[in-house]
């Protein structure tokens, strides 16, 4: 298997090869729970429970929390910063099965900065060799706290790898996986859900491969994209 890992440079491995790690992986899951979502969010619970799989076979120590959030305009909608860290598989399918859903208030946004924040807080507190946040939303996100560049500033500063799986109109989501090394997906209603899937399936295994690279040159992504860019 060979997969395209950052700019020209890649990472080959067999299919039942494992890559070794004493250093564990913390994930944290910033996930949009609104209305909106209601027809994805199935969807891409199978999607993060295969990748728990990938992870578990890639031979990494990992460990992930969920981080549920809603809109905070609204009345009853909240981002849950308190749900549990775990580290299998099954442990994964019953927090994710458990976590709270919220209501949203189409009103163009949700507060997806804030629970980003929230995700990059709860990295910080992680004794870990990577750390990984991977940020699920249909939606823009207000700034009734945050400008993106804030944002795009802690995430940078907090050595943290970002995945963003959103719609492609909003740049910013694409811009905090570029900056950090991670992967942006399209979300929409024009892309087809199963492509997505499809995808993130293969998304564990690519987490495993990027963050042994990041553990390679000491825990911080930052550095490994100034190796890959030859500076």
């Amino acid at each position: 298997m060979q997969l395209t890992i950052g700019g020209t440079n890649r990472l080959e491995l067999s299919s039942h090869q494992t890559i070794s790690s004493s250093a564990p992986v913390s994930l944290s899951i910033v996930f949009d729970t609104t209305g909106s979502m209601d027809s994805y969010i199935a969807d891409l619970i199978d999607c993060i429970n295969e990748m728990a799989v990938s992870l578990t076979k890639s031979g990494i120590a990992w460990s992930t929390t969920v981080i549920p959030f809603g809109d905070l305009r609204i009345a009853g909608d909240t981002i849950e910063t308190d749900l549990p860290w775990v580290s299998s598989v099954e442990h994964v399918t019953e927090l994710l099965d458990a976590m709270p859903h919220n209501g949203g208030g189409g009103n163009d946004g949700e507060s997806s900065f804030e629970a980003i924040d929230a995700g990059v807080t709860r990295l910080a507190d992680r004794n870990s060799g990577a750390k990984v946040l991977l940020i699920l939303t249909d939606d823009g996100a207000h700034r009734d706290n945050f400008s993106e560049d804030e944002i795009l500033k802690r995430l940078v500063q907090g050595d943290i790898l970002v995945y963003s799986v959103a719609p492609s109109q909003y740049e910013y989501y694409r811009q905090f996986a570029h900056c950090t090394g991670g992967e942006f997906l399209e979300l929409s209603n024009q892309v087809d859900l199963s492509s997505i899937s499809e995808k993130m399936t293969l998304l564990g295994r690519t987490i495993a491969e990027r963050t042994n690279r990041v553990l390679m040159t000491g825990g911080s992504p930052q550095v490994l994209l100034q190796l890959e860019n030859g500076q």
